[in-house]
């Protein structure tokens, strides 16, 4: 194991891969460019990661987009530029289970995705039929307390 963990580091992971089911993924949590105090990850409709062969805009479906190693993971990290990067202990079948990817999976891959707009009436609609409720079931906890919110202070009702 020692030695295909040296033979990893100089280039040549091949063994290493058949000895370790360890992974390292890197992952883009915010878009690059924006920085802020307090990175958010990105939305899964727009999944970004930094594998051994460069940048992938997709979520990593195959054990050759992930590291081996978390030095060779820190080392391209090092050498990619900007943004803001989250390197985590893994494994393919680990990734391949997360509900990001599987709603990637659902919605997104192998199509034109548009992502779904509600308007103002829509989404009061929504709120007046069933209430936070309703919006629970398409939005997350706190986006759908800040429409609702919004939604109550709205002087105009549809």
């Amino acid at each position: 194991m020692h030695a295909a963990r040296v033979r990893a580091l100089s280039g040549d992971d091949a063994d290493l891969r058949r000895l370790s089911l360890e992974r390292f993924v890197v992952e883009c949590v915010t878009e690059i460019g924006q920085y802020t105090n307090a990175p958010r990850k990105r939305k899964f409709s727009n999944p970004l990661f930094l594998t051994p062969d460069g940048l992938l805009h997709a979520f990593p479906e195959n054990d050759q987009a992930l590291f081996s190693t978390n030095e060779v993971a820190l080392d391209t990290l090092k050498k990619s530029g900007e943004g803001h990067w989250e390197i985590r202990q893994t494994t393919l079948e680990a990734e391949l289970r997360k509900k990001p990817y599987l709603r990637w999976v659902r919605e997104v891959k192998g199509r034109d995705y548009q992502e779904p707009r509600r308007t103002e009436a829509e989404l009061l609609t929504i709120y007046e039929n069933g209430g936070r409720d309703a919006l629970l079931k398409l939005y997350s906890k706190a986006h759908a307390f800040k429409i609702a919110k919004r939604l109550k202070a709205s002087p105009v009702k549809t």
